[in-house]
């Protein structure tokens, strides 16, 4: 189920600061989708709920995972769990850039042609 096609509501309507990222994978090789267990309850309802950001048509996607790597191997983390800290979200023509940083300062960066967000089973 999809629930907003605004990119403008990440920040404003959905608050994803502290949300688990629990997934991230692609689909139909064009669409990275990262799903994220939602801890604040606005909008009503999604409190600890599994919600999935879909970027759709993705231009490029850069993962740095190099701090969460080396946490893992300096603390024997056997199962990391990356706490989302910020979505940066720039408008530039056709393109949405988006960069997701997390507890680990580690960022994922984006390049898109729309964002959703949905139901982590849609």
């Amino acid at each position: 189920m999809i629930f907003s096609k605004n990119y403008d509501d990440i920040n404003s309507v959905y608050d994803f600061s502290e949300g688990i990222i629990s997934d991230v994978r692609w689909e139909n090789n064009t669409d990275l989708l990262i799903s994220v267990c939602y801890f604040f309850d606005e909008p009503k309802g999604f409190q600890n709920k599994d919600i999935t950001v879909r970027f759709k048509n993705c231009f490029s996607a850069n993962f740095d995972y190099e701090k969460m790597m080396n946490s893992v191997q300096e603390f024997n983390i056997v199962n990391p769990h990356p706490e989302i800290e910020a979505f940066t979200i720039i408008k530039n023509n056709s393109r949405i850039n988006v960069t997701v940083t997390t507890n680990f300062s580690d960022t994922i960066k984006i390049s898109c042609e729309s964002i959703c967000i949905e139901s982590k089973d849609c």
